[in-house]
């Protein structure tokens, strides 16, 4: 590959990461006893954005869990319930949906690599204690948090009312983001993240869950059209404008296309003049 050609593709490859990138799960009456609604997930330079509504009003619980006190919600490591894209109850526990996304070994005692991982690094009990909340969160000490404990970050979200079992979350800023590149995709260093599920704030019980998709969005459309286009800078608490991202981004990839010329250019006039050379060496 030619300079120019690999300078173009860095440059591209810079340029794909400004995009911002989208999932959708959605809860089915007829998949997640009686349970409805969706998460939205958008990952853009950096940040995630999550907004989703559940609606339990019909919700059939098989597991004991006053829903007055509120649920907890974690992006999960796997997707094994059935053919379906949501679940209930005993179809979301470990063996279907895997432990919370954990990549960073911030090892709550439900990370997906509590036995393994967390072991080696001695972030276990009784030596370790997780501490991730949400004032833990605000302070900025995002390392603390398990990328996927999003209540650990955001809080207990509760119902509209005694009589409404409907939950919502809009346009919850997440700076520690679940990894794109590991969605559905897990290797020897990286480690997989899947579905959504909402827990029993009392008890830590399994609900409902469901499976990200990366290419059935319009459930979660509506929601997806009320996120904040410029994630980065629509809380002061990121300090970075989209401009100045996207500056730092793109400037180095132009500088890089133009060294890139420029050598290709060096070559290509060396590579001539040693041709000529060669051509009146052999006369």
């Amino acid at each position: 590959m030619s300079w120019l050609s690999l300078s173009a593709v860095l440059l591209a490859v810079l340029l794909v990461g400004v995009r911002s990138i989208q999932y959708c799960a959605e809860l089915k009456a007829a998949e997640a006893a009686g349970a409805s609604g969706y998460v939205a997930l958008q990952v853009a330079e950096g940040v995630a954005t999550y907004s989703f509504e559940l609606n339990l009003n019909s919700y059939k619980n098989s597991t004991p869990c006053d829903l007055h006190d509120g649920l907890k919600f974690h992006i999960h490591s796997y997707w094994n319930s059935n053919a379906n894209g949501s679940a209930a109850n005993a179809q979301c526990g470990s063996s279907y949906t895997g432990g919370h996304y954990d990549p960073n070994f911030a090892c709550s005692s439900s990370s997906q690599s509590i036995s393994t991982q967390c072991v080696s690094l001695g972030r276990v009990s009784p030596s370790y204690t997780y501490s991730c909340n949400t004032t833990v969160y605000a302070s900025g000490k995002y390392s603390m948090c398990e990328v996927g404990d999003i209540s650990g970050k955001h809080g207990t979200v509760y119902p509209l009312s005694t009589s409404n079992l409907q939950y919502n979350v809009n346009n919850f800023l997440d700076y520690l983001p679940p990894y794109t590149y590991n969605y559905l995709r897990q290797d020897a260093t990286s480690l997989m993240w899947a579905s959504f599920v909402f827990h029993c704030a009392q008890n830590s019980n399994r609900l409902v869950c469901a499976k990200f998709s990366a290419t059935n969005l319009s459930p979660c459309q509506s929601a997806f059209d009320a996120m904040p286009s410029d994630a980065a800078s629509s809380s002061s608490s990121s300090g970075i404008s989209s401009g100045a991202l996207a500056a730092a981004i793109v400037v180095p990839g132009l500088v890089l296309l133009a060294v890139g010329l420029a050598l290709g250019f060096f070559v290509s006039k060396k590579s001539g003049i040693l041709l000529r050379s060669a051509a009146t060496n052999r006369a």
